[in-house]
């Protein structure tokens, strides 16, 4: 990759991180890939800026492999009923399942496996009563990403608003950071990114004329292309999204925190208004997950898991083919996960409704 005209992605990041320090604005650098994040995840790259692009590409693509790799030990060991002797099992049909968007991600040098590495570090310290390391880790992730902040949801719902507040301290402290290099001109930056950046992307033409759609919007535009409203449709459609998001936690909601949370994964892909293929990495957790419960033995698989991991795979050979099959692999992977939380809650449920015989 390094040796395109236009390398990957990660060297845009490095370029606009320079033009950061220099004091020009990143998001009209000249890179091959325009900078779409906030400047963060710039300044955070100005140290590496010094080390030849060649050495600092290989310990990115190390340092992806290592977090994805840890990501995949965590998700497994939070499932009580799992043989660890499964693991290399697991992590192969994972793989193969996922080859095309790990790929995606690994050789275009994107970011987004680590929003999912700084999103369950999120939730180890959350679980673990660290609020200030857990709201530092979610407030990064968001910093970097903006989809993160769909977590949030989660936390209101779990009346953790002190914690939500903690978040968008540290977040707001994130963002505010490249000050120290930019000075004033951070506010003509950010005022430039939400005109340039946020706005205009959330008119993704090219999603309708590809076929490749994540979310209701983009559905509503593919089939009536004159009822898109832009930025409008896309706040609503959040809305939308968190509203069944909330309907789901609370069925669920005397399950363990556990269960809900890898789901949150899929609706980074729902409120997305950008529909591309290294996004769909975002289903590693819940993938992960199915898969181990396959390796369970408390939940052996029945026809309706076959049907719908049948109706995965195909999806996904599929869309190769015709984009729109991706986001049948979205919606049958929430049914797969939601039909799991549903296995959960159930066994639950018959656990508080036995009554020990008497002597």
């Amino acid at each position: 990759m390094l040796s395109r005209s236009d390398s990957n992605d990660f060297t845009s990041y490095l370029l606009s991180s320079k033009a950061l320090l220099s004091g020009f604005n990143p998001y009209i650098a000249q890179s091959p890939f325009s900078y779409i994040y906030p400047l963060t995840f710039a300044f955070f790259l100005i140290p590496f800026t010094a080390i030849p692009e060649s050495i600092i590409q290989i310990v990115w693509f190390i340092f992806n492999v290592w977090m994805l790799y840890y990501s995949a030990l965590f998700l497994m060991k939070m499932e009580n009923n799992f043989l660890l002797e499964y693991k290399y099992s697991v992590l192969a049909l994972t793989a193969v399942i996922l080859l095309n968007f790990i790929q995606n991600n690994l050789v275009n040098a994107q970011v987004n496996i680590l929003i999912v590495f700084l999103c369950i570090q999120f939730f180890i310290f959350y679980k673990g009563g660290k609020d200030n390391l857990s709201a530092i880790f979610l407030a990064m992730a968001i910093s970097i990403k903006i989809f993160p902040v769909f977590i949030l949801l989660f936390l209101l719902f779990r009346n953790k608003y002190r914690h939500v507040l903690l978040i968008m301290l540290f977040t707001f402290l994130f963002l505010a950071i490249p000050a120290i290099v930019t000075g004033d001109k951070i506010i003509a930056y950010y005022i430039y990114y939400f005109n340039n950046i946020i706005y205009v992307h959330n008119i993704p033409t090219i999603s309708f004329l590809t076929g490749m759609i994540f979310n209701l919007p983009g559905l509503i535009g593919l089939i009536y292309p004159g009822f898109f409203h832009g930025m409008i449709t896309y706040l609503l459609n959040f809305i939308f999204v968190a509203f069944l998001f909330l309907i789901v936690f609370y069925y669920y909601k005397r399950l363990n925190d556990w269960f809900l949370f890898p789901i949150l994964f899929i609706g980074f892909l729902l409120i997305s208004p950008i529909s591309e293929t290294h996004h769909l990495i975002f289903l590693f957790p819940c993938i992960m997950i199915i898969i181990v419960n396959f390796f369970s033995k408390k939940n052996l698989p029945d026809y309706f898991d076959w049907t719908l991991i049948f109706f995965i795979i195909t999806s996904i050979v599929l869309s190769k083919f015709i984009r729109f099959f991706y986001l049948i692999f979205i919606l049958s992977t929430l049914i797969l996960y939601i039909k799991r939380m549903l296995q959960e809650y159930s066994s639950i449920a018959d656990e508080e409704f036995t009554v020990p015989l008497s002597k």
